[in-house]
Order: C-alpha cells, then sequence, then structure tokens
C-alpha cells in the first residue's frame, strides 16, 4: 500500500445513492452531503477542484450488486464510468458480487477485472489459531485442542474446507466447532450456521426486545426458522429470482405480519409491531438479515438464502405441498439452467428421500440431450447430474443412477476428446472442476467403478493423445483426466496399478505420464514401486514437465523421507540460465527440473 501513501480514499456505498432522493445527483453531490451531516471527505466544490488538479485519491463505489433494478444497475455503471472519464488521474475501484455483475459497460471506460480469491489452507490455518487465541486467552491447551478439530474438519471434509475459504463463514464454522465437531456435509454445517444465528448467538440472553421476547413466549427457534423460510420463499418467487438477494422492507413485514396473524390469530395492532420487532431482531440480534438501503433487505450471506430456499422446497414437499412431478418439473425442471440456482438444487438433493433424488438425477440426465449442437455450449444439466450424485448420502439406493452417471462422464471425455482437435478445452475443464471432486468425495467403493475400468482397459488409454499447440507443447486434457478419474475410481486395484505404472515409465505421451506419475503419487504414496519410479522420473523422463511435477511430488509428499532432501540436492540443479537474471525471460521462468 506504499504506493498509495498520501492519497484521499473516498467511499460511496450505492446502496445508499439507490435511495430515491439521488436519482437525479451526482456523486459529488453524495459525497458533499455526507461532508456536510457526517464531516467525512470534503465539499463538493473543493472535492471536485482536488479531482481535477491532483487526482491522488481512491474512490471505492461499494456494492454494484445491491442496486437490484437492472435498469439502474446500468444506469448506475455508466455514471461510475462517466466519473472514471471526468477525473482520469483518479483511481477507483468498483465492487460487486458475481451475481448480477455485467462487465461491458467497465469494460469500455478501460477497467480492469478481478475476483477476490478465498482464503488459502495457509490462511485459514492463520485465522482459526488467532480466533481460539482470543477465545481462549487463559486456556492455550483449550485453544489448540479446537484449533486442531476445526483444521482437521476442513482438511477431511471438501465440503466444510470449501465454506471456510469465505472469512465470514469460517467465522461461523469458528463458532459452531467452540461447541461441537463439524458435520462434514455442507446441508448439515448451513443447519448449524443458522441455527447459531438464529438461537444461540445471544446464549446469556442479556439483550431482550420486551417487543418480541416478553409477552410473546411463542416466538421460538421453530417461529424464526419458518419465518426466515418464507423469506427465501419470497425471494425465489420474485422477478429476479435468486439472483437477487433482496426484499423490500414493506414487503417483508407484511410477510412477517400475515405469518404471526395466521399462526397466532393476533390482532394487527399487536401483529405489526411485534413484525417490525421481529425484523429488527434478525438484523440486530442475530445478525442473519442486513439492510441493504432504501428499506430493502436481504440475508446477510447469500448462502443462508440458499440453504433456507432449499429447506423451504425440501419441507413442502415432504408436506405434501410439492407433489413429485412439481418438484421435477417445476422446481429443477424450470431452474436446472439458471447459475443462480445450482446450490440450490444440490442442497434440496440433499435433503430429499434418495429414491426421489434418483428420479431428478434421471431427469437432469436427459434434460437437453442436443446440447452439442449448439457451438460453444457444455452439457450443464449432465454436470448438475453428477453435482447431485455427490449430495446424496445413501449412495448405495442409487445403483441405477450411478451407472447410467458413468456412462454419461465416459461419453462426455470421448466428446471432450474429439473437441481437442479444436483446441477447444472448455469441456474437458468443466470435467475436471465437477467429476473430480464428487468422484473423490464419493471413493471407489460405488456402482460403476468397474464400467469405468473396462472402458478404459479397451478404449479409454488408446485415444490418440498428441495434439501441437502454441510453444511446441502437446496437450491431451480428456486422456489425463480419463487418468485421474481411473485413480479416484480404482484406487484399491492392482490391474490399474500395474498399468499406470507401465504409462508413467514407457507411454509415448508425455500427457499421460504425466498424469500416471501424479496418481502414483497421490493414491499410492505407500506403495514400495511408487518412490523408486518418481526418482526414475525426475532424473531421466525426455520432458522437462513430466521430471518437475516428479520433483515437486518428491518433495510435496515424501519431504519426511529422511533420504529425499539429501537426494534433491544431490541431483538437482537450477537451469544454467538462472545464473544470468538478466536473460531470463517471462517464459522461462519456473521450478527448476532435475538435471
Amino acid at each position: 500500500m506504499t504506493a498509495l501513501a498520501g492519497w484521499l480514499p473516498w467511499l460511496v456505498e450505492l446502496r445508499t445513492y439507490a435511495d430515491a432522493r439521488w436519482r437525479d445527483r451526482t456523486f459529488l453531490d453524495l459525497i458533499d452531503y455526507l461532508h456536510t451531516t457526517e464531516g467525512l471527505g470534503l465539499p463538493k466544490s473543493a472535492a471536485d477542484f482536488f479531482l481535477r488538479q491532483d487526482g491522488r485519491a481512491v474512490v471505492i463505489f461499494d456494492g454494484l450488486d445491491e442496486l437490484f433494478d437492472p435498469q439502474l444497475r446500468d444506469t448506475v455503471t455508466h455514471q461510475i464510468a462517466g466519473f472514471a472519464a471526468r477525473y482520469p488521474r483518479t483511481r477507483i475501484v468498483v465492487t460487486s458480487r458475481v451475481i448480477g455483475y455485467r462487465r461491458a459497460a467497465l469494460d469500455a471506460a478501460g477497467f480492469s477485472h478481478h475476483m477476490l480469491q478465498d482464503l488459502d489452507r495457509g490462511q485459514i490455518a492463520v485465522f482459526v489459531a488467532r480466533w481460539y487465541q482470543i477465545d481462549c486467552p487463559h486456556n492455550p491447551t483449550e485453544a489448540a485442542r479446537l484449533r486442531k478439530r476445526l483444521l482437521t474438519a476442513v482438511e477431511d471434509s471438501a465440503a466444510v474446507r470449501e465454506l471456510a475459504g469465505n472469512p465470514m463463514l469460517l467465522t461461523i464454522l469458528s463458532i459452531i466447532g467452540r461447541r461441537r465437531q463439524l458435520p462434514r456435509d455442507r446441508r448439515a454445517v448451513y443447519q448449524h450456521a443458522v441455527s447459531v444465528l438464529v438461537e444461540h448467538w445471544d446464549p446469556s440472553k442479556h439483550l431482550r426486545d420486551t417487543r418480541v421476547d416478553q409477552g410473546m413466549p411463542y416466538l421460538d427457534y421453530d417461529d424464526k426458522l419458518e419465518l426466515l423460510r418464507l423469506i427465501a420463499r419470497r425471494m425465489q418467487d420474485g422477478p429476479a429470482g435468486l439472483a437477487g438477494n433482496h426484499i423490500p422492507g414493506p414487503v417483508l413485514i407484511s410477510e412477517f405480519e400475515t405469518y404471526l396473524r395466521q399462526r397466532y390469530e393476533l390482532p394487527p395492532d399487536r401483529a405489526k409491531p411485534a413484525a417490525k420487532a421481529m425484523l429488527h431482531q434478525f438484523r440486530e440480534r442475530n445478525f442473519i438479515l442486513s439492510r441493504f438501503g432504501a428499506e430493502v433487505y436481504g440475508f446477510v450471506h447469500r448462502a443462508f438464502m440458499e440453504y433456507l430456499a432449499a429447506d423451504d422446497i425440501a419441507r413442502r414437499f415432504a408436506e405434501r405441498e410439492l407433489t413429485e412431478d412439481e418438484l421435477i418439473t417445476k422446481v429443477f425442471g424450470r431452474r436446472w439452467s439458471d447459475p443462480a440456482w445450482q446450490e440450490v438444487l444440490l442442497l434440496t438433493t440433499g435433503m430429499i428421500n434418495e429414491r426421489f433424488a434418483g428420479q431428478v438425477i434421471d431427469y437432469l440426465l436427459t434434460a437437453d440431450p442436443l446440447w452439442f449442437l449448439r457451438p460453444g455450449e457444455l452439457p450443464r444439466h449432465a454436470l448438475l447430474a453428477v453435482r447431485c450424485m455427490g449430495e446424496v448420502r445413501k449412495l448405495g439406493v442409487l445403483s441405477a443412477q450411478s451407472l447410467t452417471v458413468i456412462d454419461t462422464v465416459i461419453s462426455l471425455l470421448e466428446t471432450a476428446h474429439e473437441r481437442e482437435d479444436q483446441l477447444d478445452l472448455s469441456l474437458t475443464r468443466a470435467l475436471e472442476q465437477t467429476v473430480l471432486p464428487v468422484f473423490t468425495a464419493l471413493g471407489p467403493h460405488w456402482a460403476g467403478r468397474d464400467r469405468y475400468q473396462d472402458w478404459y482397459l479397451l478404449r479409454g488409454q488408446f485415444l490418440s493423445t498428441s495434439r501441437l499447440v502454441s510453444n511446441a507443447r502437446f496437450i491431451s486434457g480428456s486422456v489425463s483426466l480419463a487418468v485421474r478419474i481411473g485413480a479416484v475410481l480404482l484406487a484399491d486395484n492392482l490391474q490399474f496399478l500395474a498399468l499406470l505404472q507401465i504409462q508413467a515409465t514407457f507411454s509415448p505421451s508425455e500427457s499421460i505420464r504425466h498424469a500416471a506419475v501424479e496418481a502414483l503419487a497421490t493414491g499410492w504414496r505407500d506403495d514400495p514401486d511408487t518412490l523408486p519410479l518418481l526418482r526414475q522420473r525426475a532424473t531421466t523422463d525426455p520432458s522437462g514437465d513430466v521430471r518437475q511435477v516428479a520433483v515437486r511430488d518428491l518433495a510435496s509428499r515424501w519431504h519426511g523421507n529422511p533420504d529425499t532432501l539429501p537426494w534433491l540436492h544431490e541431483r538437482c540443479r537450477p537451469p544454467r540460465s538462472w545464473d544470468h537474471p538478466e536473460r531470463i525471460s517471462a517464459t522461462s521462468m519456473g521450478p527448476p527440473g532435475c538435471q
């Protein structure tokens, strides 16, 4: 941040600017108002002069996604572009969630686009350690125990690890971890997170709202949960659907009031104050709702809206408010192609009975049979079906669907391989991001693995494997992915192990040798033949990439072996160009291989 030392920071909250009173005014008018009312920034005339003459300011336009009207959002986006053109020396940052973000106008104005990454494992470990040090200031032993328990849950569960990358959700995981061991699946984690926020956040009960807590003992946890489900349902049924985590305040109060009057037959003079008090409680005591400005509210994190929307669907289905046909055709059938609904549909699959989940998967696998006729299209229906398979708890009930999913994945691998003739890797990448995590979580013991083995032995390993691309490198994404999927599904298969050892050593395809070395290091680390084979590949393989991955795996997976470090020091050295830094180009930079 030293490059910005001495620069003037300004924050423009777009949810405030969305208020109707600012519709015909400028950002500088808002800055002037904040200076007058809150003593922030500069008056309008001074701000304009400073931005034009000096320009050393960083203006942050925060929350573009919180302008829920698409027309207003587009208007404000163009206003931001105009502001940037008017003050070209000023540095401008615009923040937005991905959902609802359109970059065209800002692209035209010369903005670059960046996405905040999740916390990595090292950052998660530092956060958790500091959290429990503060939480247990006089008991370092307990702090260490809680830290170890939570980090173990992060390592052992892909679902928990995914949630832990978000700082706010990691905070809630830390709170849950103070009381109990974390569950392994996302659905249960969300359930406990909502429970923490709704019921347990104020365990001492010293913050009591007399309008709600006294005289109305019926507003218990179940009531609050039902109200939150109603909010999520109203959002999902709104014009923007789940793409917009927002609901107008008067609509929210009306939903609460209707619920209280119907459930407890409260007269209007009691229902309306109680409804307002409930909104206040959800915001300021439970912290699960947030006000976005201009009397618009939403869940403090989108994950809670998605979980509660799924919980509402599953509950209505269990109580027969939704029939089987309506669940499949009206919920999944209408929504599977909408990115904003993906997480809700996945969570719903994990909440309903396995038999119905199987029907959902059957439907999704055939929902878009002609997808491949549309240039650049991906089989989003099939990818969602694979992910839904990963949400089912009793997988043995879905043996028929397991076979169909394997057949679909095999077909998509072959299609991806054909696409790579035109250097289109989009399908391969989509399969990698979807199939590998799901199959890894499911493990090797489920129906379909034998069918995959038969395909790989008879056909998969013999797909052509070399395609010349830029920088004279050869790729074979789909074939490499097929090897990695086999390593997940066939981890205890000695025949597949022998084949991998042969491929790692003798395959004419660089990418196959690369994938086989990775698979052996990952799945067969304890096999006595793996370490010698990796050392051989690190020193004799004709491909620098294969030697490099062998060195990396040796250093990361056998670092505890006392012979590893001396062996690496003896046999590995940097390329000669590293002795002359001025000769290193951008393309030559990289970890050294073994010579």
